[in-house]
Protein backbone atom coordinates (compact mmCIF):
# COMPACT_ATOMS: atom_id res chain seq x y z
CA UNK A 1 0.00 0.00 0.00
CA UNK A 2 1.20 3.48 -0.66
CA UNK A 3 0.67 6.77 1.12
CA UNK A 4 -2.24 7.73 -1.14
CA UNK A 5 -4.32 4.74 -0.03
CA UNK A 6 -4.10 5.74 3.64
CA UNK A 7 -7.57 6.76 4.81
CA UNK A 8 -8.52 10.34 5.41
CA UNK A 9 -10.27 9.68 8.72
CA UNK A 10 -8.53 10.54 12.00
CA UNK A 11 -5.53 8.32 12.66
CA UNK A 12 -7.00 7.31 16.05
CA UNK A 13 -9.80 5.55 14.16
CA UNK A 14 -7.35 3.77 11.89
CA UNK A 15 -4.29 2.72 13.85
CA UNK A 16 -4.54 0.24 16.68
CA UNK A 17 -2.40 -1.78 19.04
CA UNK A 18 -3.93 -5.26 19.06
CA UNK A 19 -3.69 -7.24 22.32
CA UNK A 20 -0.15 -8.60 22.78
CA UNK A 21 1.57 -10.44 25.59
CA UNK A 22 4.80 -8.61 26.42
CA UNK A 23 6.38 -8.32 22.95
CA UNK A 24 10.09 -7.68 22.61
CA UNK A 25 11.03 -4.02 22.29
CA UNK A 26 10.57 -3.04 18.66
CA UNK A 27 8.39 -6.06 17.93
CA UNK A 28 5.15 -4.45 19.07
CA UNK A 29 2.53 -5.01 16.39
CA UNK A 30 0.37 -2.21 15.01
CA UNK A 31 -2.62 -2.58 12.76
CA UNK A 32 -3.65 0.02 10.19
CA UNK A 33 -7.17 -0.23 8.82
CA UNK A 34 -7.80 1.21 5.36
CA UNK A 35 -11.01 2.59 3.90
CA UNK A 36 -11.43 -0.51 1.74
CA UNK A 37 -11.46 -2.68 4.89
CA UNK A 38 -8.01 -4.19 4.49
CA UNK A 39 -5.72 -4.27 7.50
CA UNK A 40 -1.95 -3.89 7.39
CA UNK A 41 0.14 -5.25 10.26
CA UNK A 42 3.49 -3.67 10.93
CA UNK A 43 5.95 -3.29 13.78
CA UNK A 44 6.32 -0.17 15.89
CA UNK A 45 9.96 0.21 14.83
CA UNK A 46 9.24 -0.23 11.12
CA UNK A 47 10.00 3.46 10.78
CA UNK A 48 10.24 3.49 6.99
CA UNK A 49 6.64 2.38 6.71
CA UNK A 50 5.26 4.10 9.80
CA UNK A 51 6.59 7.52 8.82
CA UNK A 52 4.81 7.22 5.46
CA UNK A 53 1.49 7.36 7.33
CA UNK A 54 0.98 10.94 8.58
CA UNK A 55 -0.05 11.02 12.22
CA UNK A 56 0.27 7.27 12.82
CA UNK A 57 3.50 7.47 14.85
CA UNK A 58 2.16 10.28 17.03
CA UNK A 59 -1.14 8.45 17.57
CA UNK A 60 0.55 5.30 18.81
CA UNK A 61 3.63 6.61 20.62
CA UNK A 62 2.42 9.92 22.04
CA UNK A 63 -1.30 9.38 22.44
CA UNK A 64 -1.79 5.66 23.11
CA UNK A 65 1.52 4.84 24.82
CA UNK A 66 1.77 8.22 26.56
CA UNK A 67 5.36 8.98 25.59
CA UNK A 68 6.29 12.47 26.75
CA UNK A 69 10.08 12.14 26.47
CA UNK A 70 10.44 14.86 23.80
CA UNK A 71 8.55 17.38 25.93
CA UNK A 72 10.38 16.41 29.13
CA UNK A 73 13.83 16.66 27.52
CA UNK A 74 12.98 19.98 25.85
CA UNK A 75 11.72 21.37 29.15
CA UNK A 76 14.87 20.20 30.96
CA UNK A 77 17.09 21.82 28.33
CA UNK A 78 15.12 25.05 28.56
CA UNK A 79 15.40 25.04 32.35
CA UNK A 80 19.17 24.52 32.20
CA UNK A 81 19.56 27.35 29.68
CA UNK A 82 17.55 29.61 31.99
CA UNK A 83 19.71 28.63 35.00
CA UNK A 84 22.85 29.38 33.01
CA UNK A 85 21.48 32.79 32.03
CA UNK A 86 21.45 31.83 28.35
CA UNK A 87 18.77 32.84 25.89
CA UNK A 88 16.56 29.99 24.73
CA UNK A 89 16.04 31.76 21.41
CA UNK A 90 19.80 32.05 20.83
CA UNK A 91 20.58 28.41 21.67
CA UNK A 92 21.84 26.37 18.72
CA UNK A 93 20.26 22.93 19.15
CA UNK A 94 21.18 19.77 17.25
CA UNK A 95 18.48 17.12 17.38
CA UNK A 96 20.16 13.71 16.99
CA UNK A 97 17.83 10.83 16.07
CA UNK A 98 15.20 13.45 15.29
CA UNK A 99 12.79 11.00 13.70
CA UNK A 100 9.73 12.69 12.26
CA UNK A 101 10.37 15.90 14.17
CA UNK A 102 8.31 15.36 17.34
CA UNK A 103 11.33 16.28 19.46
CA UNK A 104 12.09 19.35 17.34
CA UNK A 105 8.51 20.47 17.75
CA UNK A 106 8.88 20.13 21.53
CA UNK A 107 12.06 22.25 21.44
CA UNK A 108 10.22 24.95 19.49
CA UNK A 109 7.37 24.87 22.04
CA UNK A 110 9.99 25.60 24.74
CA UNK A 111 11.29 28.64 22.87
CA UNK A 112 14.30 27.06 21.19
CA UNK A 113 15.04 26.55 17.52
CA UNK A 114 16.72 23.33 16.40
CA UNK A 115 19.20 24.28 13.69
CA UNK A 116 19.89 20.70 12.65
CA UNK A 117 17.92 17.48 12.76
CA UNK A 118 19.62 14.17 11.97
CA UNK A 119 18.41 10.60 11.63
CA UNK A 120 19.68 7.40 10.07
CA UNK A 121 16.25 6.63 8.53
CA UNK A 122 15.61 8.44 5.21
CA UNK A 123 11.83 8.41 5.66
CA UNK A 124 12.27 10.26 8.98
CA UNK A 125 13.61 13.28 7.12
CA UNK A 126 10.77 13.08 4.60
CA UNK A 127 8.19 12.90 7.41
CA UNK A 128 9.76 15.75 9.40
CA UNK A 129 9.82 18.06 6.40
CA UNK A 130 6.26 17.04 5.42
CA UNK A 131 4.66 17.19 8.89
CA UNK A 132 6.74 19.89 10.56
CA UNK A 133 8.01 22.27 7.89
CA UNK A 134 10.21 25.02 9.23
CA UNK A 135 11.08 23.31 12.51
CA UNK A 136 14.67 22.60 11.42
CA UNK A 137 17.01 24.87 9.50
CA UNK A 138 18.47 21.70 8.00
CA UNK A 139 17.81 17.98 8.30
CA UNK A 140 20.43 15.39 7.35
CA UNK A 141 20.04 11.66 6.85
CA UNK A 142 23.29 10.31 8.26
CA UNK A 143 24.64 7.44 10.34
CA UNK A 144 26.67 9.39 12.87
CA UNK A 145 28.51 6.24 13.97
CA UNK A 146 29.93 5.65 10.51
CA UNK A 147 31.30 9.11 9.79
CA UNK A 148 34.95 8.92 8.87
CA UNK A 149 37.32 11.88 8.74
CA UNK A 150 36.70 12.49 5.01
CA UNK A 151 32.93 12.47 5.48
CA UNK A 152 33.31 14.73 8.51
CA UNK A 153 35.28 17.28 6.43
CA UNK A 154 32.61 17.18 3.70
CA UNK A 155 29.81 17.67 6.24
CA UNK A 156 31.61 20.62 7.86
CA UNK A 157 31.65 22.40 4.54
CA UNK A 158 27.88 21.84 4.16
CA UNK A 159 26.77 22.72 7.70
Amino acid sequence: RDLHSFPTRRSSDLVSLPPQTDPLIGREVLEVQYEDGTVERLYLHDYDRLYELPGAYEEIVSERLGCTSPQVIASMLGTELDRAGRSRQAARVIDIAAGNGVSGEALVAEGMHPVLGTDIVPSARTAALRDRPGVYDEYLTVDLLSIDSETERDRKSVV
